[in-house]
Parts: structure tokens; sequence; C-alpha cells
């Protein structure tokens, strides 16, 4: 399967849950490497940043329609 700005981001956000470090340095290592077009990479800068920003937020409203405690969810649910 093709890499995509959303899959790259999917990646970066699993490595950063699962990993921690520096956002800025995760994403523009993954950038530099990635065949994705310009376009894409802001899309995915945007995805990943947004996320990140605003975890808390997401994982809020996630939970309140999950009957399972947000942070018992696999991380890939997560990021999701």
């Amino acid at each position: 399967m093709a890499e995509t700005a959303r899959t790259l981001a999917a990646s970066l956000l699993l490595r950063t849950l699962h990993e921690g470090g520096y956002s800025n340095l995760l994403l523009d290592k993954a950038l530099g490497t990635s065949q994705l077009s310009a376009a894409d990479k802001r899309l995915c800068a945007m995805l990943y940043y947004g996320v990140t920003e605003r975890l808390l937020t997401l994982e809020h409203i996630a939970g309140c329609y999950s009957k399972r405690p947000v942070r018992k969810l696999a991380r890939e649910i997560r990021v999701i």
C-alpha cells in the first residue's frame, strides 16, 4: 500500500504515543525521507500537529462514546 499523508500522520502519532520524543524532530525526519508531494506533506503536518495539540480534547470526546476508558483502548484506535 502506498504511503499517504494520513497513514504517515497516523504512524507518527503512534510513535509519539508509544515512544515519546520531540514531535517536530519526528515529523521533520519522516517528511524528509517521504516521497509525498508538497501538498501531502503539508496535510500530514497539519494532521499530526492538530491531533497532538488537541489530544486531550479528542480523547474526552471519544470517551463520551466509548464504553471503555479511552486510556484502555489500543493505541491504534486512539490514534484513529
